[in-house]
């Protein structure tokens, strides 16, 4: 498996709570409790499970990156797990997603990976920054010599929860598709946006979608999918990347077809927006500079506005503390942004703005 180093968020109560967070860095006061849940921490070297299933037999697929097997399940293929980019920590976190190292001996795909750094509660916390695997979902039997439809799920959860570690089968097989579902990284580690992280900064979530759009075209037709027949869909905050990915210039020519259901996203939670500010498709998001404001809040309370180089700093800040000053989603005293915002690259437009200047992507949509 790929070698890299993460800090996994262990699912904890209060009560369960190693220890408090220990940092010299400043979490506000309506974040304690939050503090108080990241206190254990473990390392990952993979995002994965020690001991994964054993492989079934002629599930071997090459890919881009190298080789993977999976399992055979419930009438179905799977193949779980596998890494569409390189893990987003160290110096690439608050960066775009880039290409995994490669690797040549044949990768287990048989469990899921870590879901991304998520609040399940004001005092419960999962998952991993080391989080962004793909899942790829086939039914047994024929496939047509053009491959199979292929559906890409984008999951919901209010972009501070959720995960693409869901169980498929049912739909691959039923409507006899190739299922794709992914982890993207969310809240404060998925869409932070400040002037030191560059003048597009913000919306890696969204990239992290679009990373894995890409790694769709490039590899599901060693799956048994069609690359040129992709749709992708998805609910609440899945159906709200839908309709950005519809708008987004830098998603040109990943998918065919897009199905959004309820499509909403929070904006901004905490300065200068002390409430959370529901929206939907029709709405427009808070724009580059409204969200620097908001990540300048964030970058001193956590302590680096002083910093020689605050990009650096931000980057050297504990997960803990990150979410932590963040509120996590929950709390009205966090600060940064916790959902796509607009910037010049990847989302400079609105979907409802795009529409009418005639810049959206011209693909086939239920919404």
């Amino acid at each position: 498996m790929i070698g890299a180093c993460a800090l996994v968020l262990v699912v904890s109560s209060g009560a369960a709570v190693a220890s408090a967070v220990q940092s010299t860095h400043r979490v506000s006061t309506g974040s304690a409790l939050l503090a108080r849940a990241f206190g254990a921490l473990v390392p990952s070297t993979n995002g994965r499970a020690a001991t994964d299933p054993a492989c079934a037999p002629d599930t071997t697929v090459a890919i881009n990156s190298g080789p993977v097997c999976g399992i055979l399940q419930d009438g179905d293929y799977q193949w779980l797990g596998i890494p569409y980019a390189a893990p987003p920590v160290g110096p690439l976190r608050w960066k775009p997603p880039q290409p995994p190292s490669p690797w040549t001996t044949t990768l287990p795909a048989t469990a899921f990976g870590s879901q991304c750094v998520q609040v399940l509660a004001p005092s419960s916390v999962a998952g991993s920054e080391n989080c962004l695997f793909i899942n790829v979902v086939r039914p047994a039997g024929p496939q047509p010599a053009s491959g199979l439809p292929v559906l890409v799920h984008i999951h919901g959860g209010g972009f501070i929860g959720g995960s693409g570690n869901v169980d498929y089968s049912l739909l691959a097989n039923s409507g006899r598709e190739v299922v794709v579902s992914m982890n993207y990284r969310l809240n404060i580690f998925g869409f932070l946006a400040d002037r030191a992280l560059g003048e597009d900064s913000g919306d890696y979530g969204l990239e992290d979608q679009q990373a894995a759009l890409r790694w769709v075209k490039q590899n599901v037709r060693a799956f048994g999918g069609n690359a040129g027949n992709v749709t992708i869909f998805g609910e609440s905050a899945g159906g709200s990347s839908v309709c950005d990915q519809i708008a987004s210039p830098t998603a040109h020519g990943l998918f065919e077809k897009a199905f959004s259901v309820s499509g909403e996203y929070s904006t901004l939670f905490g300065s200068p927006n002390q409430v959370l500010n529901f929206q939907d498709c029709k709405s427009t998001p808070p724009t580059q500079a409204v969200a620097d404001r908001a990540g300048e809040s964030f970058v001193a309370a956590v302590g680096c506005t002083s910093a020689a180089e605050v990009a650096d700093c931000l980057r050297r800040v504990p997960a803990a503390a990150v979410l932590a000053a963040a509120g996590g989603g929950f709390t009205a005293s966090g600060t940064g942004t916790i959902s796509p915002t607009l910037n010049a690259r990847v989302l400079p437009l609105s979907l409802r703005q795009s529409l009418v200047r005639g810049t959206a992507n011209r693909v086939r949509v239920i919404a």
